[in-house]
């Protein structure tokens, strides 16, 4: 079981590129997207769920182009979106069981599922309350229930967290790690920590290109001579920001404690430390590094 992705390229009007020759093999786990707001994440996520089609190129699933075929992969879907609407005069019990009845879930299955699935996010006590008195939270909750109605094989999550508190996006996390399993788990997010704990591959995107796939090991161990710690003036941290990419600074007694991402030593007092996937982050999509630098450690 596995999604194949084949030179995937996708255009909006006759300029703007939102996908270009993207190529990718998934197979059972979690794979975190990672990419700015604009990098073509969106626009993936949507060809992948078989709701938009591509100008160029093929989405394999079992073998089958769901690009022709989109019914052989709907029927092992999950999908969350980044902008998901509810019927609000609806309980959130009532509309996860209309939402079952549409996916042809028998009802008294149906009814079960439902209540595992409230108890799952979370919202079993505030499942016959309606949806218009929901906060923004509590609704993505009810989108990732959604999701899962139909035990799926291919679950993809676009921009899961947000409107989600610090407790409750940790709890989504635990959770998708528990989906794992024997499903392909399709994680579309700009924020690093929401993967970095729980992803098994990450495919870095920006710019609607490919810039790495690979573990976040091998992510790391490409990095593990890039980035710095030193410590710099006020001054010295405005103009260093003008020639590299500054992943972290905080102001200390004795100055600015920063660290830069760069494949040289920036500054003669730097020194090398451990870096982190926000680094790794950083250096692919940060606009001080070159096409050719990003060759040199891309995966």
């Amino acid at each position: 079981m596995q999604l194949e992705i084949q030179n995937l390229t996708h255009r909006y009007g006759k300029d703007k590129i939102a996908l270009d020759n993207i190529s990718l093999t998934l197979k059972p786990g979690i794979i975190g997207l990672l990419g700015p707001n604009g990098a073509g994440k969106s626009s993936l996520m949507r060809i992948l769920a078989s709701i938009s089609k591509p100008g160029q190129g093929k989405v394999l699933w079992r073998g089958q182009n769901i690009i022709k075929n989109p019914d052989t992969l709907r029927k092992e879907l999950g999908y969350l979106p980044q902008s998901f609407g509810v019927y609000e005069n609806l309980t959130a019990q009532e509309f996860l069981l209309y939402l079952a009845s549409i996916k042809g879930l028998p009802s008294k299955i149906a009814a079960q599922k439902v209540d595992e699935l409230l108890e799952m996010v979370n919202l079993t006590d505030a499942s016959r309350q309606t949806l218009k008195g929901y906060s923004g939270g509590m609704k993505q909750r009810v989108g990732i229930a959604q999701a899962l109605l139909n035990d799926p094989k291919l679950l993809i999550v676009d921009e899961p967290t947000v409107g989600l508190d610090p407790e409750e996006r940790a709890r989504f996390r635990h959770l998708l790690s528990d989906l794992s399993g024997e499903r392909v788990i399709i994680l579309s997010t700009h924020i690093v920590s929401d993967i970095e704990s729980i992803a098994d591959q990450i495919a870095i995107l920006n710019a609607g290109k490919l810039l790495a796939f690979a573990t976040p090991e091998s992510l790391l161990e490409k990095m593990a001579n890039a980035v710095w710690h030193c410590i710099v003036t006020h001054d010295e941290v405005k103009e260093l920001r003008r020639h590299f990419c500054i992943s972290h600074s905080v102001r200390r007694s004795d100055g600015f404690h920063i660290s830069i991402v760069s494949l040289e030593q920036p500054l003669p007092n730097a020194v090398n430390v451990e870096p982190t996937l926000e680094d790794v982050f950083l250096f692919h999509t940060h606009s001080k590094n070159s096409a050719n630098t990003l060759e040199n450690i891309a995966c």
